[in-house]
């Protein structure tokens, strides 16, 4: 059938017809897709660490990693016990921490008006320049191998 393939492609075989043609194009794509098209640098690499604010874990939020350049940003949920873990591309990157307390909502009863707009606003658990790629002071670096451990520790502000 590859022998088939390649005569049609370089054109020896005059009696060939436009369905054989497009049996050799369709198999050619399934091969391409079948070999694989990726790219060796979009390979991922797991990362995995704990967040403390304070030198306490943060118990819930969540982790970015935001390419320096090109590239694709990674996330990861901070569990409970501070701990979080993502996959992402060899490269470096800005480390981001969105991390904010549960606020109970308010009771509501039939004879209420009470609104969302009566909830407060969640409070975050470590400063909000550490959401922002433009404003966070962390960076990372994703070598190319199997695990690595980046623990993200951001210290309190003095009073």
């Amino acid at each position: 059938m590859i022998d088939r393939f390649l005569d049609l492609m370089q054109g020896s075989d005059a009696s060939c017809s436009v369905g054989s043609q497009f049996v050799c194009v369709l198999v050619a794509m399934v091969m391409l897709v079948a070999t694989g098209c990726s790219d060796p640098a979009a390979e991922t690499f797991g990362v995995s660490g704990v967040v403390t604010f304070g030198g306490k874990p943060v118990p819930a939020g969540h982790v970015g990693f935001m390419p320096l350049g090109k590239g694709t940003r990674a996330s990861g949920k901070i569990s409970s016990d501070g701990r979080y873990q993502l996959q992402a591309p060899a490269g470096h990157y800005k480390v981001t921490v969105t991390a904010f307390r549960d606020v109970p909502l308010p009771s509501v009863d039939e004879n209420s008006w009470a609104t969302a707009f009566d909830a407060k606003a969640p409070e975050p658990y470590v400063p909000s320049i550490y959401g922002d790629p433009e404003s966070s002071p962390i960076s990372c670096t994703v070598e190319p191998i199997e695990q690595s451990t980046f623990d993200i520790v951001i210290q309190s502000r003095k009073r």
